[in-house]
């Protein structure tokens, strides 16, 4: 089985759908988010502001290039914006089932809550549901070159696990052309 990768924005389920289903399949789970924060010492957040985006989409994609090599490799959880590096995209396309996840900007603020604060991109300009928006607008193309994508606002982890196996028993191809994929 090649890896799974679930990808979309933030509070969108992809660690919790992710957790269930390496633990229904039987195989390792990893979040890059949460690697990225073991092998710096540092959260998210902090090399958010020390580094910049830039620089943390560059130690992002070295992470992803590496678990997706990795034979061992079972379900990967990519941050929400780990897509919208064209290379990162396209080698997650080519070596592994790459779904998307999505919800509405509603239910990501709803489910964010009153940790805005710790995610420093939805932060910015202080009203983090035009944020959600803009952000969900500007990385629409790059959410949408997937094989398939699952809407979570009104569904539970375990019906988006078992959908997540739908379309892996498929075994979808993609033709990656932004949102027309």
């Amino acid at each position: 089985m090649r890896p799974i990768v679930l990808s979309g924005f933030m509070a969108t389920g992809k660690t919790t759908v992710g957790r269930k289903l390496a633990a229904r399949l039987g195989v390792s789970f990893v979040d890059t988010d949460e690697e990225i924060e073991r092998a710096s010492g540092k959260r998210v957040p902090d090399l958010w502001r020390e580094e910049g985006e830039a620089a943390f989409r560059l130690r992002e994609a070295a992470l992803v290039d590496r678990f997706l090599a990795e034979a061992s490799a079972g379900v990967i959880a990519f941050g929400g914006g780990t897509v919208t590096t064209r290379r990162t995209r396209h080698a997650a396309l080519d070596r592994a089932l790459v779904i998307t996840l999505a919800a509405s900007p509603e239910t990501i603020v709803a489910r964010v809550g009153a940790k805005v604060a710790d995610r420093p991109n939805l932060a910015l300009g202080g009203d983090p549901l035009a944020r959600a928006r803009e952000l969900l607008d500007t990385r629409a193309d790059a959410y949408a070159e997937c094989h398939a994508t699952l809407a979570t606002d009104a569904v539970d982890a375990d019906a988006i696990v078992d959908a997540v196996l739908a379309i892996a028993e498929r075994a979808p191809i993609v033709v990656p052309l932004g949102s027309r994929t």
